[in-house]
């Protein structure tokens, strides 16, 4: 029984894997390497800051 679910499962396994993301990514160059990050960066850090300035004022 297992010799004959050996052949099966290796098939069944095999034909379930999703076809493989494409080795080039659409979002490359610079601005996206260095822009976009030091941008959603700024915007966390000021967020942050904004959110401590708020709760330690008003410790309710």
């Amino acid at each position: 029984m297992k010799a004959a679910l050996g052949p099966v499962l290796t098939a069944v396994v095999q034909a379930s894997q999703p076809t493989p993301l494409p080795v080039d990514s659409p979002l490359g160059g610079p601005f996206w390497s260095y822009v976009v990050p030091a941008a959603l960066l700024t915007l966390a850090s000021v967020g942050t800051l904004l959110l401590y300035r708020h709760f330690a004022r008003h410790p309710d």
